[in-house]
Parts: C-alpha cells; structure tokens; sequence
C-alpha cells in the first residue's frame, strides 16, 4: 500500500488471487487536484495530530496475522468498543465507510487520491478526535473514508479500518512477527543493539512511510517504502528501473495487479542479481515484480525474517535477525494463474504470467475458475488463495475445474519456477 495511503481494494471486481490478491489494501498517492483552502485544509489535517501518554512508558499489544495483514484491537473517540484495524506502514489511516456513518466528524475535506495503477479518484478525509492503540493515544488525526465492503467479503471477516504511518509516526514502533506482538513507544532513544540499522526519512505525500535507500544490482540506487501492507514477492520495484537493469523478465498476459480504483496490464517479473539495504545487508537473486510507482515495496516477506523496530521519532529502521542465518526466496515458484471475482461472483482469469504451467496448459483470459482441489473456488479466502497459488512451496499440485463457454474441463497444475536457476 502506499502514497497517502495504502487503501482498501475497491475496484468494483476484487482481485483475489496469487499476485492481484495481494494487493487487499492499496497505496493511494495525495493528489491536490482541488481548490486552494481545501488543499491547505487537507495538507494540515494530515500533518496534524498528537500522541498522549506517558513517555516512558511503553504499550505491547497482540497482533493477528490475517494473510499478510497485521490486525489490532483499536478504541475511537470515547467509544470502549474495540475495532479490528490493519496496520499498514504504507498507508494513511483508514475508517470503513459502515463504521463512519455511524460516527461525527467536526472536520471534513474531499480530496483526490490516486492509486498503484495509476487510477484516480476522490474520497473523504476527516478528523478523528482519538486513536487509542492499547495504552498509546493520539488525538486529531487524520483518516480517509473507504468502502471495506468488498474487502470483507474476499477476506471473510469485519475490518474496520487502517492504521497507517501519520498515526504511528508519533511513536517508536517493533513489529515482532514470530511472537505476533506490537510495541509502541514514545522514546526517541534508539534501541541498543541490532544488527542491521538503517537509516530513513518520511515523506507526508507518502502517508508518512518510512523510505529507505536500496542499491539494485550493485549499481542503481531506488527509494524503497517499508510497508507491511505489501505481500508481493521479495519486492515491487519501479518498472522504469527493470527496464534500464535489462535484465530477463517475464510478461503477465491481462491484467498484472489491482490498485484501489482500478487495475494495472503490462505487468512484469524479474530477478535481481541483488538488492542491498543500509551497508551491511545484501541479499542476492531476489525475485520482484513490476510497480508503476517511482519507488520500490518492501513488505512481509521481507520483514517477517527480523524483528523490526520502525523509530519514527528518530528515523531509522533496526532489522534483528529472527534466525541466524536469514533466508530469503530466490525464485518464485507459481501456477502462474490470476483471477478476479466478477459482479456475479465468478472467479474469471484475468491474468496469465508468460511461461507458466497455466499458460502452458491453455488457460485463457475469461476462462472460469470453478473449483480447486475439488473445493468451490469462492470458498477459499484470498489468504487461502494466495498460500495455495504462489506462497507455500510445499504445495506442488492443484487440480483446477476451468469452465469456458459453458464447458467445464479439469486441468492439473504442478507449479513450476519461473526462473532458470542462477549461473
């Protein structure tokens, strides 16, 4: 997710499969394409707020991995009921639009968002009076107003918003995913050790992320945004950027991955001969995907091999290792297959990655997905989807029911590398 916000999937057919799917919330960049006051209003509401509580103290509260979302327990205003909230470092806060009908905002201004396939659109923004985060509160800040509806049906749970960077922008924040813990704090004081330490800056186009500086292929250097709502490959990296690296790649026939107003074509694959973070942490033959941004992803699969300490308050990441030796994919082992509910709730392909066993097997665009592993395709949730298509390397074969012009045929798929093994 990313830009002002890594935001709810809201094209009107969710993507709910291998790569599309992954894109569940979505970075939306701050377009001031308004009038004057209201584009000063919003600039404002967005940089405003402030935390509460005291200082040295510090707040651990569980998390719940949902896929690759990190979801807490959140209070608003003076309401004790808690809500479910992603917690997305790409992203500005969100609130569901169910959950915001029902709430009073003194302050509200309309502006244009635009997402990671380069669709616009305009959304709300307002005020929240308060953020409460286990014992960390922050007061008067800003969140953007989003449909979740069709989230909620492809995740098969009630999410009620994002927490997002100008919220945890106020605290020194470590994401523990192996114990599924959160801390937050307002210590400026770096923590003491960690082995990988990396400075980085914040951006209020960008929501606030953190942005960091990569080195590709011991040679370009690329803004990269640590973002926990993105669960690609290793990465996303700008496709301005693979084209000058020339290196191998492979199409995506269709459409390649869904922002949150509409959906991106021409996507491409790659493998990096490298990818170095900070001085010390190169990591070779990574394998990426395209991004129409002009600055690189880096989400979970990545930053669940560290405990990751994110101190805005002084602006550099800590990275500690959870294993000794740090492992990272360096091949993407895919059926290739890409689909999209349609407004009658049909799994229809939309993509194809070039080479693949689906491509190889005569999967067509349009072709519908019925069933997989003798399972009603629409019983799976996306986090299903995703773990049985792309993610889980143990999963080597699915037996897929396709139905094209009203004929139903089976076909089985036994996942294959998309690249050649390195040289």
């Amino acid at each position: 997710m990313h830009g002002v916000g890594t935001i709810a999937n809201i094209f009107q057919s969710l993507a709910i499969n291998s790569r599309a799917a992954s894109r569940i919330v979505l970075f939306i960049a701050m377009a001031f394409v308004l009038s004057s006051c209201a584009a000063i209003k919003a600039i404002n509401m967005v940089r405003g707020g402030a935390a509460y509580g005291d200082q040295n103290e510090e707040s651990t509260v569980p998390f719940s991995l949902h896929g690759h979302l990190l979801l807490v327990k959140v209070r608003l205003n003076d309401d004790e009921r808690e809500r479910i909230f992603f917690v997305d470092t790409g992203a500005l806060t969100v609130i569901n639009k169910t959950l915001a009908d029902t709430m009073h905002f003194t302050s509200d201004v309309h502006i244009t968002g635009k997402d990671t396939s380069g669709h616009n659109k305009e959304t709300r923004l307002v005020e929240v009076e308060s953020l409460r985060i286990g014992d960390m509160e922050v007061k008067g800040c800003a969140a953007a107003i989003f449909d979740f509806a069709l989230i909620e049906r492809a995740m098969g749970l009630q999410v009620d918003g994002i927490i997002g960077s100008n919220v945890l922008r106020f605290f020194t924040v470590t994401i523990d995913y192996k114990r599924k813990i959160i801390t937050l704090s307002q210590n400026k004081q770096s923590r003491t050790g960690g082995k990988y330490r990396v400075p980085f800056k914040q951006d209020m186009t960008v929501g606030f992320a953190p942005i960091v500086e990569a080195t590709i292929d011991d040679k370009y250097t690329v803004q990269v945004i640590i973002d926990t709502g993105y669960d690609g490959y290793f990465a996303a990296v700008p496709k301005s950027l693979l084209a000058k690296l020339k290196r191998p790649t492979r199409a995506v026939k269709g459409i390649s991955t869904g922002g949150a107003f509409g959906v991106a074509t021409e996507g491409e694959l790659a493998r990096l001969k490298s990818f170095e973070l900070g001085k010390a942490l190169r990591i070779p033959n990574v394998p990426v995907e395209s991004t129409k941004m002009d600055k690189a992803l880096l989400g979970k699969q990545f930053l669940d091999k560290f405990i990751v300490t994110i101190n805005y308050l002084s602006n550099e990441l800590t990275l500690d290792p959870i294993e000794e030796n740090v492992r990272f994919k360096d091949n993407i082992f895919s059926t290739g297959l890409r689909v999209m509910y349609d407004e009658q709730n049909r799994a229809k392909v939309i993509g194809i990655e070039q080479g693949s066993p689906a491509d190889k097997h005569g999967i067509r665009l349009e072709d519908e997905v019925v069933q997989i592993n003798g399972k009603p395709v629409n019983s799976y949730s996306v986090p299903e989807l995703i773990e049985k298509l792309v993610l889980n390397d143990e999963i080597k074969r699915l037996e897929l029911v396709i139905k094209r012009e009203g004929t139903e045929q089976s076909i089985v798929l036994e996942k294959t590398y998309v690249f050649e093994q390195p040289r």
